[in-house]
């Protein structure tokens, strides 16, 4: 019998098998068709036990290759023999005939195929269908499905997978093979999800499509959350006889929420709480310890000279110097309290359960604090460079009244600030009378800008003294002019003018008038040496040796009657970049001191590596030098060490004949202090030093 084959669509009609034998040859056949074009098979199965029995295995077998089976049991009038099997094959083509390895090879694809050469061999008959018949939707369904980016499966009704797409497949890193058959159940996560699984299905079968979150299994074994779509396929009594499945990862989109919060509450450098949501924190703080009537306390902790960092190292070593005050800080803390980073070089910490007692929790928060300061006091090597930080801890304690978490965070911030005003590096406990304090601060920022502007600025200059009380050199000092305030000394001011900077502008302006005096009193054939003081700040910035050039060019002063004053701790940080602007400038004849030598770090390693010229002893180891034996073996050592390193020595704060009398016995050094003279303004001095010379029965008034 010869028919005529149509390009996209296949019939075969088998004899039913009677043994799982030929079943297994008819699977084999089936199988090679259906797979070279990735091909639907559709069965229409004679409807009775024992050919539904056999029809177990030929499923089996089959659906290992395919990738869905569609199958129609027929009552014998359904247009069919009893013992005949039909295949509905999509789509085909001539070639598929050639794969079918129980076909000549050599067949036309108008050859009616018949294979009787042994009995029980089934036989398979090709009949034509037109084309108007080829269900193309069911093709373009299929490969959409197969195709699509969110994982689809079709469940049978007793919930084992009959179909899998391919992202599914990459959802749970499982191949088709491993798939099929199995119970939905075993890609589930844990007892409570299996049980919400149930409780869906119960759901589904009232014919109702569910969706909702669910978490699936994956590979290894890592659960993998799902936006879950479940809608049953009802038959004609609205009974669900599969199930269809659509899923969502949501894997990427959990992320990129988690990573939003991240960015809106938690600071990207330390990973501590942001000022977002450390005001939450400390708002539920406050409410909590108002119903225990138990006190809490707020810590306010800026880092001391951390802009240095930034400005010698770079913003990603200040960065790591950051992360590692944040571990340092967090070790200290309770797992309870909350640590923040509030910006720049600013932290935050509540602290929590403080008890009943005002003023235990006040020594409590007080102690926490002392121990926050010790752990910033240790040196940081970070990155192979060793940072001398230390910090100003302001506290408050809460709840005191009505305050708000703005106002508590106000009190520590002016307890923080009081703490930098008296020194630095120390914890200061917030009362209310620092609130006068915090405005006089901020009007002395302002009217700072003024000052600047307005040439509010003078020079004084007090005299360095030889053994014999003679001028030998000066030390420039700063004094702000207040039009309405008076005369206002540095330590006012000088703290204020670094935090916020324009001690940089006002550094260079006493540059200016110190190499002024410089080049003046040359021109009057009688030069003298005069000392400037240089802020960390200043020294730091990057043009700093190329604005000394110029202002000594500008001037004409002599470099070699320039003494810059460095404080040991500018030092300390960052020696090679320290000695590197050092050793321009020494080239150009500057000389350098270190100023209130002795109050620094221990480490004198940088001496020899420095191109210094002197040392100045700070007035603290003076003072007493008379009558404590330790400060006066402080002052031997300091003076040994000078001679051994070839250094001159300044000795500051001399006031009384005895300590002068001490010093000149233990080494012939300049000495600088009330005894020889105050500080004087630059034009009383000059007058003096250009007209009248220094004598040991004259001093200045």
């Amino acid at each position: 019998m010869e028919q005529k084959l149509s390009k996209d669509e296949l019939i075969l009609s088998h004899s039913f098998p009677t043994s799982k034998a030929t079943w297994q040859k008819m699977a084999e056949d089936c199988i090679a068709l259906a797979n070279h074009n990735g091909g639907i098979i559709q069965l229409f199965i004679p409807e009775n036990t024992y050919h539904k029995r056999y029809f177990k295995t030929f499923s089996k077998n089959i659906t290992q290759f395919t990738q869905g089976l569609k199958y129609v049991y027929l009552k014998p009038n359904q247009s069919t023999s009893v013992n005949q099997l039909k295949l509905k094959v999509y789509p085909s083509s001539a070639s598929l005939i050639s794969s079918l390895p129980t076909i000549n090879n050599n067949l036309s694809k108008h050859t009616v195929i018949s294979q009787m050469e042994k009995p029980n061999t089934p036989t398979i008959q090709i009949q034509e269908l037109q084309q108007a018949d080829i269900p193309t939707d069911l093709i373009q369904l299929k490969y959409g499905i197969q195709h699509s980016p969110y994982p689809i499966l079709m469940l049978d009704k007793n919930n084992k997978i009959t179909m899998a797409n391919k992202a599914f497949q990459r959802l749970v890193t499982a191949n088709n093979d491993d798939l099929l058959n199995q119970p939905i159940t075993s890609f589930l996560t844990n007892k409570q999800t299996k049980s919400s699984f149930k409780q869906i299905w119960q759901y589904v079968n009232t014919g109702q499509v569910w969706q909702g979150t669910i978490d699936f299994q994956g590979a290894p074994r890592d659960s993998i959350p799902v936006e879950l779509a479940v809608t049953p396929i009802l038959n004609s009594q609205n009974k669900p006889e599969s199930y269809l499945l659509q899923l969502k990862d949501l894997r990427e989109s959990i992320a990129t929420q988690q990573q939003l919060k991240q960015l809106a509450f938690y600071d990207p450098v330390t990973n501590l709480a942001n000022r977002a949501l450390l005001k939450d924190r400390l708002s539920m703080a406050l409410a909590s310890q108002r119903r225990q009537n138990t006190y809490g306390a707020l810590l306010f902790i800026d880092l001391d000279h951390f802009k240095q960092i930034n400005d010698v190292h770079g913003h990603s070593q200040g960065d790591a110097v950051l992360k590692e005050c944040a571990i340092r800080l967090s070790s200290i803390l309770r797992e309870d309290d909350t640590l923040a980073r509030i910006g720049g070089d600013e932290f935050v910490a509540i602290l929590l359960g403080f008890g009943s007692s005002s003023q235990s929790a006040k020594i409590q928060a007080t102690s926490t604090a002392e121990k926050l300061l010790g752990s910033m006091n240790e040196p940081l090597i970070v990155n192979g460079y060793q940072h001398y930080i230390g910090a100003s801890i302001g506290v408050t304690i809460f709840p005191k009244g009505l305050e708000t978490a703005e106002d508590l965070l106000r009190e520590a911030d002016t307890a923080m600030y009081g703490a930098k005003s008296a020194g630095r590096n120390s914890v200061l406990l917030f009362e209310s009378s620092m609130f006068q304090a915090v405005r006089q601060r901020y009007q002395i920022e302002h009217e700072l800008r003024e000052a600047i502007e307005n040439n509010q600025f003078e020079i004084y200059l007090q005299p360095q003294v030889d053994i014999d009380e003679q001028i030998v050199a000066s030390e420039a000092l700063l004094r702000w002019q207040h039009p309405t305030n008076g005369l206002i000394l540095p330590a006012k001011f000088i703290p204020i003018a670094e935090d916020t900077g324009q001690i940089v502008a006002i550094g260079n302006w006493v540059l200016v008038k110190v190499c002024e005096v410089i080049a003046d009193c040359q021109q009057q054939g009688k030069g003298i040496s005069i000392a400037a003081n240089v802020s960390a700040h200043q020294f730091r910035e990057p043009d700093f040796v190329s604005t000394v050039k110029h202002i000594l060019k500008t001037t004409q002063a002599s470099p070699s009657l320039l003494t810059l004053e460095l404080t040991e701790s500018l030092l300390l940080e960052d020696t090679t970049a320290t000695a590197k602007i050092m050793s321009e400038l020494a080239a150009l004849g500057i000389n350098f001191s270190i100023d209130d030598f002795g109050t620094g770090y221990s480490n004198l390693g940088y001496l020899k590596k420095l191109p210094l010229k002197e040392l100045k002893i700070d007035q603290s180891f003076i003072r007493d030098i008379c009558i404590d034996p330790n400060d006066a073996a402080v002052v031997e050592t300091m003076l040994s060490l000078a001679k051994h390193l070839n250094l001159q020595v300044v000795a500051e704060g001399v006031e009384n004949k005895e300590q002068a009398e001490f010093l000149n016995k233990l080494a012939r050094i300049k000495m600088q202090g009330y005894l020889f003279s105050k500080p004087q303004p630059v034009t009383d001095f000059l007058a003096l030093w250009l007209n009248k010379p220094l004598t040991s029965e004259r001093h200045f008034e």
